[in-house]
């Protein structure tokens, strides 16, 4: 009669087994790479992160919010700045006619960079916009041609309805 196992060597026994019929069954995948997106990092970002990090250390310990609160707001203006520069300046010199737009796009989708960043806007005219600003008007510019298009219907098309006397129907659970 064979020695009786523990519950490490039972559960040894029954993870292996199930690991390798997986295995077999549905096989491996490679693992992906996750990159942090760092092309827009410079040494002034660099400095108002680590004067957010030593003052988030000093709060903890005691010291005051206040501080840590406006160096967290000053690290990300300097993020936000330090990426719209880099945006601009990466997309400054495309030339929409060449095949650098579809190359840049076949770029952006490898990096998922679409999925993490802003996505390119085009205004009525069909320029790209890079800044902000170009993009909140074209944006409203695309909303306001949309709200005040008035689209053909006509009154005969509907259903008859006859109004409902009284109060409404209760609703219930």
């Amino acid at each position: 009669m064979a020695p009786a196992l523990g519950a490490n060597e039972t559960w040894q026994q029954l993870k292996s087994s199930l690991l390798n019929a997986s295995k077999e069954i549905c096989g491996l995948t490679k693992k992906g790479r996750w990159r942090k997106e760092t092309w827009w990092w410079d040494e002034t970002v660099g400095a108002a992160v680590e004067k957010k990090r030593k003052l988030w250390k000093a709060w903890r310990k005691g010291g005051s919010k206040e501080e840590y609160l406006e160096a967290k707001r000053s690290a990300k203006r300097a993020v936000y700045a330090a990426k719209m520069k880099a945006e601009e300046s990466k997309f400054s010199n495309v030339n929409k006619n060449t095949q650098d737009v579809f190359r840049i796009a076949k770029l952006m989708k490898r990096k998922k960079q679409d999925t993490i960043g802003d996505c390119c806007v085009r205004d009525n005219q069909g320029n790209v916009a890079l800044s902000d600003d170009a993009k909140k008007a074209a944006w409203k510019e695309h909303y306001e041609r949309l709200l005040n298009k008035e689209f053909p219907w006509s009154a005969d098309d509907l259903p008859p309805a006859d109004p409902i006397p009284g109060p409404p129907i209760l609703i219930t659970p």
